[in-house]
Formats: C-alpha cells, structure tokens, sequence
C-alpha cells in the first residue's frame, strides 16, 4: 500500500492506493508539491515528518482510508503488517503512526 500526495488547484489530496499490498508501504508525492511532504501531511491531519525523507502516518487515518476497516480478514493482515516492521522501528513508541518513505513522481 502507498498514499498518494497530489495537489489540484493548491488544494492538498492524500489517498491510500493498493489497500491489499502489505508488502511495501511509502508516500508518492507528485513533484508540483513544493512544500515539505511532512508539513503536507500535518497540513492534511494524517500524518506529520518524521526525520530525514520520511513521514509519520496516522495508523487510525490508513485504517479508514482502507475502506475495510470492518473487514477482519484485511485487519488481521495490516496488523500483521504493522508488527513485522515494529522491529524495526518503523512503528513510533506510541503506537499511533507508522513511518512511511518519500517517493517524488
């Protein structure tokens, strides 16, 4: 799965693409976004920077972006996904936010 940062008219759109790909995970950012992708996502309520290159993602916000969050096959497979990168501290302390890394397109 990977969100998909793209701004129309100034106006900021973040969507989660390929909800069922729980294999790779990242943020496209379309290049007419000259701003910092964190701040976009801050801006955007879903997320917020996270060091150099990456973004933090609202677990809550992915879930509802899925439009599967009632489905528990699917919830049983992101929360699979969650803990295999908590290792590696891809998950921040508390939980809430998953860190993502940014792609330009």
């Amino acid at each position: 799965m990977y969100i998909e940062l793209t701004a129309v008219d100034g106006v900021l759109t973040a969507e989660l693409k390929q909800a069922d790909d729980f294999k790779r995970f990242h943020l496209l950012v379309d290049d007419s976004i000259d701003s910092d992708a964190g701040a976009a996502m801050a801006a955007l309520n879903i997320g917020r920077p996270h060091g150099d290159g990456d973004v933090a993602v609202s677990v809550d916000w992915l879930r509802a972006a899925s439009g599967r969050a009632a489905d528990s096959e699917w919830l049983a497979q992101f929360e699979a996904m969650l803990d295999s990168v908590r290792k590696y501290g891809w998950i921040t302390e508390d939980g809430q936010f998953v860190i993502a890394h940014i792609e330009r397109q």
